[in-house]
């Protein structure tokens, strides 16, 4: 059974209550291989992240819900991707790095959910 994991962008809005449903369309979400993220997934561990919403810090992916990632995190996420993808080229990993891109230009937070 394939399983995946969706990344998208998502204003910033620190300070107030959110609470986020799935709604991957609403966020221009892409879709990466759950495989694939298990390769990169624990050296994001050092990432600082919000679960479900900007009152819960964490660090990392939350692999089975929802996870906030901050503009200030992108560039170490983008450097994770991009190690990877020195290993292992795939259009998903192409595509994941130019929504990270995206959302820092302009200056946006993202959001993920798991599984």
């Amino acid at each position: 059974m394939s399983y995946h994991h969706e990344f998208g962008i998502i204003d910033s809005i620190h300070g107030e209550e959110l609470h986020v449903e799935y709604m991957p369309e609403r966020y221009g979400c892409i879709t990466v291989d759950g495989e694939e993220v298990e390769h990169w997934i624990e050296q994001l561990n050092d990432m600082r992240t919000f679960f479900h919403s900007y009152h819960c810090p964490a660090h990392g992916l939350d692999e089975c819900g929802i996870t906030l990632i901050p503009h200030a995190s992108l560039s170490f996420f983008i450097e994770v991707v991009l190690n990877r993808m020195n290993n292992q080229a795939t259009s998903e990993l192409g595509k994941l790095i130019l929504k990270i891109i995206e959302a820092r230009d302009e200056g946006k937070d993202m959001i993920h959910f798991g599984l």
